[in-house]
């Protein structure tokens, strides 16, 4: 875990508060806001990230004018909760929206559009999903840009001594590196490979966008699995209508009706998307671990657990004969 921020753009930091891992309310001897650490940042929206500007690895966000953003981006995805501290929730919201409406208005407008969007019942608005995948680029051997793709497309390798065509799945991994099929290359790297050995390589034209997700079922371990990029899909995986829970790194997709189907899938510029490589490694250990609860245990009703906890009482009730009664009392004396 990386430790708290000491410098700031204001100045030295004096105090620092968590709000989530990566996210941190700063003060200095003179002013403050709110800095992001650009590696999980991928909760904020892209019309967020305009508001901010860049520190090395940090979006910050100035106090007087531009946290709220944060915090509105936070509470809307229910990424942190007000603490107890803030006695009147309601009016801290209300200052909150209203400091945005002053000083960011097109941020504002932005998110009112897309929440009006995402609640509205037309059936193609409700199944639309932003192709917010990143972009893997593929070098020449003059280490210029020879073609681009999205993460989790595929590529066509032709094999120089045979002729022989393969296909390989992409994955982003970051700006320098990707996964082709299972393995990791740094991009100048895959590309000095093929040229030793004379294969080329190109990009498969229509290819439909897809997700990368994990599922998990209970009673079976967790396993990965590719659907469609549309809302549909997102249904038909829990087998109904499907809530999204959005966390720090990764979206949470369950069934309305709590069949115990969970899937999970990344976030991006506020946007569901791709499960990054490592990411799921990651999640795929968390459900093996702590299996996804399931809404179909019978529940207990409450009499039957008073009387199951009179049960476990008696039988932690030590019975004692007369002479061991006897022995107990004198050593009481």
């Amino acid at each position: 875990m990386i430790g708290l921020p000491h410098d700031s753009p204001w100045g030295g930091v004096q105090h620092c508060e968590k709000l989530i891992e990566g996210v941190y309310l700063v003060s200095t001897a003179s002013h403050g806001g709110v800095m992001v650490r650009k590696n999980a940042a991928d909760f904020l929206s892209s019309d967020a990230r305009k508001v901010a500007f860049g520190d090395g690895n940090y979006l910050c966000f100035e106090e007087d004018c531009d946290e709220a953003v944060v915090i509105r981006e936070l509470l809307d995805k229910k990424l942190w909760v007000l603490p107890d501290r803030i006695a009147d929730k309601a009016v801290y919201e209300e200052n909150i929206n209203r400091s945005i409406q002053n000083w960011n208005p097109e941020y504002w407008a932005a998110r009112n559009k897309n929440r009006a969007a995402q609640t509205s019942c037309g059936e193609e608005t409700e199944l639309e999903m932003r192709d917010v995948r990143k972009d893997i680029i593929f070098r020449d051997s003059d280490y210029k840009e020879k073609f681009r793709i999205k993460d989790g497309e595929s590529i066509k390798i032709t094999v120089a001594y045979d002729g022989e065509e393969l296909l390989r799945k992409c994955r982003y991994l970051d700006e320098a590196h990707l996964n082709v099929g299972s393995t990791c290359y740094h991009v100048d790297e895959f590309m000095e490979k093929m040229s030793r050995v004379g294969n080329t390589y190109e990009p498969i034209p229509g290819q439909l966008p897809e997700l990368d997700v994990v599922i998990a079922e209970p009673c079976k371990p967790p396993c990965d699995a590719v659907i469609p990029m549309n809302r549909l899909s997102l249904h038909e995986l829990v087998g109904g209508e499907a809530l999204i829970e959005l966390k720090e790194r990764a979206a949470y997709v369950r069934g309305k009706d709590g069949n115990g189907v969970v899937g999970v899938c990344g976030i991006s510029g506020g946007e569901l998307t791709s499960l990054h490589p490592y990411e799921a490694q990651t999640i795929r250990r968390q459900l093996t671990e702590k299996p996804p609860a399931t809404a179909t245990a019978k529940p207990v009703a409450l009499s039957e657990r008073l009387e199951a906890g009179k049960v476990k009482a008696a039988a932690h009730i030590p019975v004692w004969d007369d002479h061991t009664l006897a022995q107990r009392q004198a050593e009481w004396r």
